[in-house]
């Protein structure tokens, strides 16, 4: 794994080096060519997203992997991250032992199926949710990267749901029925006032 991550940079240390070539040549006075070149160095990372093609062609290459699944297809996958989209191709393979499916390079990686974040993304969306609103967290990770306001939701929701809160004590029985004689007690106590208040109002009349 080591020498596919050595390689990848290798290739994106090289597209940054031409672009820095042009902003040194420029004698860095050039604002509009440092933007450019920070610009292209965020891009060329996420672009690269090949040490994961890279460790897909091995396990679609690998002997030991050919013994238990074969190959069905080879499919597209992007995550938006805090650098951009990263996409990377993944491949579906079939298991000869019970005929499931998986991709094995989502189950390397611990993806979820239908995930769409880095893990670093869904932690600014979801800061940016809670310190702003779902709209401001949309865009949180940028304009080419942008998710709807629902997907926010959604993450915002499910961390809710897996959290513990603590549910209220309920109220035991016997505390109940305490409150309930009060209450009753009271409404006699007040009928009974009212009744004796028309009685002497009635001795008083005649």
């Amino acid at each position: 794994m080591k020498n596919i991550i050595a390689y990848s940079m290798e290739k994106l240390y090289k597209d940054l080096e031409e672009a820095d070539k042009l902003f040194l040549s420029s004698g860095m006075k050039d604002m509009e060519l440092y933007e450019k070149l920070a610009e292209a160095a965020r891009k060329a990372a996420a672009a690269h997203g090949s040490p994961y093609s890279d460790m897909d062609r091995m396990l679609c290459e690998d002997i030991s992997r050919a013994e238990k699944y074969t190959i069905q297809r080879h499919d597209e996958r992007q995550l938006l991250t805090t650098v951009g989209p990263v996409c990377f191709t993944h491949t579906l393979f079939r298991s000869r032992k019970d005929g499931t499916c998986h991709y094995l390079l989502d189950e390397w990686m611990e993806l979820d199926a239908h995930e769409r974040l880095s893990s670093r993304a869904e932690a600014e969306v979801l800061a940016e949710a809670v310190k702003t609103s779902y709209a401001s967290a949309a865009r949180v990770l940028g304009e080419d990267s942008l998710i709807s306001k629902t997907a926010v939701m959604d993450k915002v929701h499910g961390i809710q749901t897996e959290l513990p809160f603590p549910k209220p004590e309920k109220k035991s029985v016997n505390t109940f029925m305490l409150r309930q004689t009060r209450i009753t007690f009271t409404s006699r106590r007040k009928r009974n006032r009212e009744e004796g208040q028309h009685d002497r109002e009635a001795v008083v009349s005649v």
